[in-house]
């Protein structure tokens, strides 16, 4: 409700009042804004009284603003009367009205042609700065999209009293939904219109533009069936800076329709593709059901908002009302929604963004999998469902032993209630005690340990160490300052971690690395309870090795879990922390093999994460190529003094298959496929010896994939895709053994990508996409499952960018830029979460190269009106400098490698070109 006040403005004062307040709402804090107010009223109390009044009730929204204009100065904003001129164009009639302006038909006056256009101007009284900037913004997008689904700007201009307008295909339709019910359209015409809608949306997002309000308003279809997305007046360029003010994020989030909106865009935080992805879910529920996915009493705006950020949405199949109005019968339509398509448009509609598709185009791919009967990626996979396929896939090895371990616990739990029930009695309650606690150590460490190599064994370990677990948690409580006691539950604590989700495992007696089951957030609880228990042993025996040693150890795991969580800086911190005293123990019993193996593994661990380019790292090559010869030398001399034990002998070719990745990155490729092949006879000759060794296995196809790419860089094509094709059929083959390691499922995907790479080498485009789809397809499916698993995001950006760069060269620059732009995406969440990763820092800064390059080749493209060549030097531009920056940093820190060195000169040159082409 407006004052009375308000109402006695004039319309000189008025537009006092309106400047000041347009100025205040784009102030960040409202402390920010009393400190404007205060300067611009002065001494002038009823000024600063209607402005704070004003203040109060727009609340951030400009066009309620001028909805609150005194009648005076409301009369200026008039509806434009018949017949009058807008350049080539008068007016016919009013169609619309919406927040920032109106829209009129009108017809073509200038005698060249006959044409029926739609018009939109800016209403008087909105024409603040940033209505003026949204309304510009909303006519250069229009500029540069070009598709038969988007209504087309054909022209723009300035009214003679000053006021921006813009001419637009005129659309004489209906909204879709309308549509879809008057020519009772049955579900899979509905989901093939909607299609349609997705290729309009999917276009736009190709061009670097977010609709943001995508509702079936918004889209109208011809009577004959024509599909035209409009109103693009809250989009966003993908390029523009994520940090709005935040006056102008609450404008925008008033403009938008609430119920479409996405739960990141109700809350203000960062909107990408997948906010629309979210907001076509509600449209196609909306279509499909004539329902919205949330039953609301009120309708007002924070009920909307809870909703949409808490309430989880019916299903579709449910949500169909009895008198909908369509030839196949309400009960048909649910049978007709039950399942896929349940799954799919609740797929869309999940409130974390990384859950959803991850494209309009995933999201589409879907429907037409649904339209032709084909498995979906939505469908919903049951513990049942999992349970069958497990037992299937499951060898006799594995099922003795699970039988072995369930006899083992079995044997276990009446051990322990025999203990529980004799405790009256000191002597024997004490001797059940030892009993039970070290059959439990035996099932953790003893039996663990003998089928942790054994194929499928991953659900077993957990079961057998879980169910070990508990008993030593009842027996800390019967001995809490059992000091022996409190080790075993500290390593179980640390062995349950492992198979949590610890993906580099330094080797500890030899092993390399356990499968595990993709729960980092588990895995990073686990051990933390067991350095808490360690920490607390270690600072009571000092003198203890043993002790010391677990200590070191669980130090070592904690920095291998660092990489996983993206954070490569603080990985260090925990492996330079854990050398001293490695460095110790080892020279008080410099003979322990056990000892000498840890101490090199440390060095390992340092290595890596200095320098290998496939993890998160610091990018440091000297150190890693220091510190990776360090962990050569050693395991080297251990190897030659102990030939007839396979471990020493897995652990020197992890040695030799690392080094070969740094020395790849410094550019010495012949060395670089020299320590590869050394690594390669290793693991032949361990694999021969032990055939059935999951373990030996893995690292087996891990070389064959490094081979691949070491063979690839040296231009030996043919030879690089047979061992590529060796290392997918080994990896295969460990997927259908043990469907439950995520760490074996996350190094096919690598494998997938290292074939479609060769694949592309050898001139098999088709080929090449389908192995770079099927990586990506489970890099997104590990994501969705351990969203925290920064290792993971790290390799699917590499893969992304990889992807991309084929698809630029096989002439899909449109699926090229949407690569690239995903690359973007989880590169800067790396970045956000571990600003030292100089593996994050240099995909993104090739990503922002490579959408730069994109928009310099558009903007070169002949034909392309000026207009348009501008936008696009401009955003060629943009992204050179968001690569140049990355590249300068990383030059001042003294990280870029010998094949990076000249990138910050590259790209200095690319934006100098853009400067030229914009004079």
């Amino acid at each position: 409700m407006k004052s009375q006040k308000t109402e006695q403005l004039t319309a000189e004062r008025w537009q006092q009042a309106k400047a000041i307040v347009g100025d205040a709402l784009e102030e960040k804090s409202s402390t920010a804004r009393a400190a404007l107010v205060a300067d611009r009223c002065g001494r002038d109390a009823e000024l600063l009284r209607e402005v704070e009044s004003l203040l109060e009730q727009t609340t951030g929204s400009l066009e309620t603003f001028a909805q609150n204009a005194p009648e005076s100065v409301r009369r200026e904003i008039s509806t434009l009367a018949p017949g009058l001129r807008l350049g080539a164009y008068a007016i016919v009639r009013e169609l619309g009205r919406g927040g920032m302006g109106a829209v009129y038909l009108a017809q073509r006056a200038d005698g060249v042609f006959e044409k029926q256009v739609a018009i939109k101007i800016l209403k008087r009284g909105t024409d603040t700065d940033e209505i003026l900037r949204r309304f510009n913004a909303e006519r250069q997008i229009l500029a540069r999209l070009d598709h038969p689904n988007i209504a087309r700007l054909l022209d723009g201009g300035t009214s003679d009293d000053g006021l921006p307008y813009f001419v637009m295909e005129y659309v004489d339709g209906v909204p879709i939904t309308q549509f879809a019910r008057e020519h009772e359209l049955s579900v899979a015409e509905r989901l093939k219109l909607f299609r349609v809608v997705c290729g309009a949306v999917s276009y736009a997002h190709q061009n670097l533009v977010i609709h943001r309000d995508i509702k079936p308003s918004n889209v109208l279809v011809t009577k004959e069936g024509e599909v035209r997305l409009l109103d693009f007046g809250i989009a966003k360029l993908l390029q523009e800076a994520d940090s709005e003010q935040q006056s102008v994020t609450i404008t925008i989030q008033r403009v938008m329709t609430p119920e479409y909106a996405s739960p990141e865009q109700v809350k203000g935080e960062a909107v990408t593709t997948v906010s629309d992805v979210y907001s076509l879910g509600v449209f196609l529920y909306e279509l499909l059901t004539n329902e919205r996915p949330y039953k609301l009493k009120r309708r007002s705006a924070d009920e909307i908002s809870k909703a949409i950020c808490e309430q989880e949405p019916e299903r579709p199949s449910t949500a169909i009302t009895r008198d909908i109005e369509r030839t196949d019968g309400a009960e048909k339509i649910r049978r007709q929604l039950r399942g896929d398509l349940d799954n799919i448009v609740l797929k869309a509609l999940r409130k974390e963004p990384q859950r959803r598709y991850t494209s309009v185009d995933q999201f589409s791919e879907d429907i037409r999998r649904r339209l032709e009967g084909l498995p979906v990626r939505a469908r919903k996979v049951t513990s049942a469902y999992r349970a069958s396929k497990f037992i299937q896939r499951h060898k006799l090895g594995v099922s003795a032993a699970m039988l072995v371990a369930l006899a083992l616990i079995a044997g276990s739990i009446t051990t322990a209630w025999e203990a529980h029930q004799a405790r009256l009695e000191k002597a024997k309650a004490e001797r059940r005690f030892n009993e039970v606690r070290k059959l439990a150590h035996a099932l953790m460490f003893d039996y663990h340990d003998e089928i942790a190599s054994l194929p499928g064994s991953t659900k077993v370990r957990q079961r057998l160490v879980n169910d070990s677990l508990k008993y030593l948690d009842s027996l800390a409580h019967e001995a809490s300052n059992d000091r022996s006691l409190l080790r075993e539950i500290g390593s179980a604590y640390q062995r349950i971690g492992e198979i949590q989700g610890v993906n580099m495992i330094s080797r500890s007696g030899g092993t390399l690395t356990f499968s595990n089951l993709g729960d980092t957030q588990g895995a990073l609880e686990s051990l933390r309870k067991a350095l808490g228990v360690r920490e607390r042993l270690a600072k009571l025996e000092p003198s203890n090795r043993d002790i010391q040693e677990d200590y070191a150890t669980n130090i070592v795991r904690l920095g291998e879990l660092s990489v996983t969580l993206g954070k490569p800086r603080e990985a260090i911190d925990y492996y330079r922390s854990a050398l001293p005293i490695a460095e110790k123990l080892l020279a008080a019993d410099a003979s322990s093999k056990s000892m000498r193996t840890k101490f090199y593994s440390v060095y390992f661990a340092i290595g890596r994460v200095m320098g290998v380019p496939t993890i998160p790292n610091l990018g440091d090559t000297r150190d890693a190529l220091e510190n990776l010869q360090k962990a050569i030398d050693g395991n080297e001399a251990l190897a030659a003094e102990n030939p007839a034990t396979p471990t020493f002998r897995q652990v020197l070719g992890a040695d030799y298959s690392n080094i070969a990745q740094v020395q790849a990155a410094d550019g010495n490729q012949a060395e670089s496929l020299a320590s590869n092949r050394k690594a390669l006879a290793l693991d032949e000759d361990l694999v021969k010896e032990n055939p059935v060794n999951t373990l030996y296995r893995r690292q087996l196809a891990v070389q064959y994939g490094n081979i691949g790419d070491a063979l690839i860089a040296s231009n030996d094509l043919k030879e690089a895709l047979e061992y590529c094709r060796k290392a997918v059929v080994i990896w295969e083959a460990l997927v259908a053994t043990d469907p439950a390691d995520a760490y074996v499922h996350r190094d096919s995907a690598v494998g997938y990508c290292v074939l479609a790479t060769s694949l592309a080498k050898n001139d098999d485009p088709a080929g090449a996409r389908a192995n770079f789809e099927k990586a990506l397809q489970i890099f997104q499916e590990l994501s969705a499952k351990d969203p925290m698993n920064a290792f993971v995001s790290y390799q699917q950006a590499q893969t992304c960018l990889k992807f991309s760069t084929f698809l630029s060269n096989i002439g899909d620059i449109p699926g090229s830029i949407e690569k690239a732009l995903e690359a973007v995406r989880i590169g800067e969440a790396l970045v956000a979460i571990g600003p030292d990763n100089n593996g994050a820092s240099t995909i993104l800064a090739l990503s922002y190269l490579q959408l730069g390059k994109y928009s310099a080749m558009l903007a070169s493209k002949p034909g392309t009106f000026v207009i348009q060549q501008e936008e696009r030097w401009h955003e060629a531009k943009n992204w050179y400098h968001k690569s140049f920056d990355i590249w300068r940093n990383l030059k001042s820190k003294g990280t870029l490698s010998r094949v990076e060195v000249d990138k910050p000169d590259e790209v200095a040159r690319d934006i100098a070109n853009c400067d030229a082409a914009l004079r």
